[in-house]
């Protein structure tokens, strides 16, 4: 087995609100989630804390010998919940938050774990499957019709409290940040080891090659991840140019943070 690990910061020498680790046998990969000045995030520690600290105590966790990867996150950020201390006031409503993925083999399965938009790639005996966790997208949101509309500030400001008001709760979307029992929303599974070729773990600033930016298909991607995965993020952030160019108004980022843990397992 072999593991490869990126991640870029979508600004140059800006920070990078990804994570990406491994240890043994397990690889966790982690998006922060931006937050707006002013919002009352009640955190004075950042995103970029958040999503290492809790990568780090996934992969110690992990390394238990019982329960799955849910009970895995359940402590991991029951941790965290616990280093923020009181100078933090995590009853507001824009807490640090995370998408992740987690890959773990054990006892002849490969076992799986996305939250949020993260994704995995899986190559399983020739065939390449996609998992993720599509809820926020899902949402059927009159504020993100309104944004394609008429892309201004207040619509933009009106879509995130939409998504704010859905964020862990049962008919929305779920993201690991305050709340522990976000871990038992999970979408998880496992394959046997046997099956597998290889596997990649990726934030969206890197599935946009394929579901957004259309630059390849997701075996494309696993070889691209394997072989040139300085070109994969010239080519992402070439197609971000592109977009961003095109787009009515510059309210979005740039470039978003690359990241990705690419797995060869035979």
């Amino acid at each position: 087995m072999s593991i490869q690990l990126m991640s870029e910061a979508g600004t140059v020498g800006g920070p990078n609100e990804d994570f990406v680790a491994a240890e043994g046998t397990t690889v966790v990969v982690l998006d922060g989630v931006s937050t707006v000045p002013g919002n009352g995030s009640g955190c004075h520690h950042g995103t970029a804390w958040f999503a290492g600290e809790l990568a780090g105590r996934v992969l110690e966790h992990a390394q238990a010998p019982e329960g799955g990867l849910d009970d895995v996150l359940y402590r991991a950020l029951a941790d965290v919940v616990g280093l923020h201390g009181d100078a933090c006031d995590l009853s507001l409503p824009d807490p640090p938050a995370a998408a992740l993925a987690v890959v773990r083999e054990r006892q002849g399965r490969m076992e799986y774990l996305v939250l949020c938009d993260c994704t995995i790639v899986a190559d399983i005996g020739g065939t390449v499957q996609r998992i993720t966790d599509d809820r926020l997208s899902a949402l059927d949101l009159p504020e993100r019709r309104a944004v394609l509309e008429d892309p201004t500030r207040a619509a933009y400001a009106a879509l995130l409290e939409a998504k704010r008001r859905r964020r862990n709760t049962p008919g929305g979307y779920w993201v690991a940040a305050s709340e522990p029992a976000a871990a038992w929303a999970a979408v998880k599974g496992s394959f046997p080891v046997g099956d597998v070729r290889r596997i990649a773990l990726m934030t969206d600033g890197v599935s946009c090659a394929v579901d957004r930016y259309r630059l390849m298909d997701w075996a494309g991607l696993l070889d691209t991840l394997e072989d040139e995965p300085a070109a994969l993020v010239r080519r992402i952030r070439d197609a971000e140019q592109r977009a961003f160019r095109g787009a009515r108004n510059s309210l979005t980022k740039l470039h978003d943070d690359a990241t990705a843990a690419y797995w060869r397992i035979a």
